[in-house]
């Protein structure tokens, strides 16, 4: 289980990473494109609404079904002084810790649900992973074959990058967590004063495994999803930064 905690944290610090340079040079290209900030503000958020439609739901139906009340809930987004953007909020009663930080990560939840579905089912990883494993070349190349024949392939990859690009809780969706974390350390540490240590990790380990490896391999297919969009952004940066050159 440590390589899958390695894996886990590695992948995540490189998703972070990955999904700020993505939303900042996407930002700085529809600048370049549109020369103002409240049409370069819009149409980023449209190119982004599917994953922030399935981030808010997220909240708002977590805080339901965990009997939290709602007071309001948009998909409207703002712009703040700071420039960052708001891309919607869903407003709830206070609650405690434990069903704060499970509505906090209700997103993160669903998006790796929808992101399994989409990158398994509708790109065939599963069977490419297959092929790799087993160096099957002429089961990689029908299915390549099969994906570039899918008129939906481009929907597909587009829905696979929002909705992984978006996934991720937000500060105020992990303010919640340290109090969590503060408990469940109290807990372990109980569980190990009283002798249960071993037998609590014999039953949680192979759970805890699966769960560190699941997340662990979407945050690597996001990073990876996103390495591919650097150099087609970098070129597009370039060549219109190029064109507002000779028109100025």
């Amino acid at each position: 289980m440590f390589y899958s905690f390695i894996w886990f944290g590695v992948s995540l610090v490189a998703l972070v990473f990955a999904q700020r340079w993505l939303h900042y040079n996407l930002q700085r290209l529809l600048l370049l494109i549109f020369r103002d900030t409240k049409v370069s503000f819009f149409i980023y958020a449209v190119l982004l609404l599917p994953g922030v439609v399935l981030h808010e739901l997220s909240h708002w139906l977590a805080a339901k079904v965990l009997g939290v009340g709602t007071r309001s809930f948009t998909l409207i987004p703002t712009l703040r002084e700071n420039g960052s953007i708001r891309f919607g909020s869903v407003e709830t009663d206070r609650a405690d810790p434990v069903r704060s930080a499970l509505i906090g990560v209700a997103p993160l939840a669903t998006g790796a649900m929808v992101l399994s579905m989409l990158v398994f089912e509708n790109l065939g990883l599963a069977s490419l992973l297959r092929g790799i494993e087993q160096y099957d070349l002429e089961a990689l190349a029908l299915l390549w074959n099969r994906l570039q024949a899918n008129p939906e392939l481009a929907i597909w990859i587009y829905l696979a990058i929002v909705v992984s690009n978006t996934m991720l809780p937000s500060a105020a969706d992990r303010s919640a967590w340290v109090p969590v974390g503060l408990i469940l350390g109290f807990l372990a540490v109980v569980t190990m004063l009283f002798g249960l240590g071993p037998e609590a990790a014999a039953l949680i380990s192979s759970p805890l495994d699966l769960f560190l490896r699941g997340f662990a391999g979407l945050f690597t297919l996001t990073v990876a999803l996103d390495i591919l969009l650097i150099v087609p952004l970098w070129i597009v940066q370039q060549f219109v930064r190029w064109i507002v050159r000779l028109l100025t």
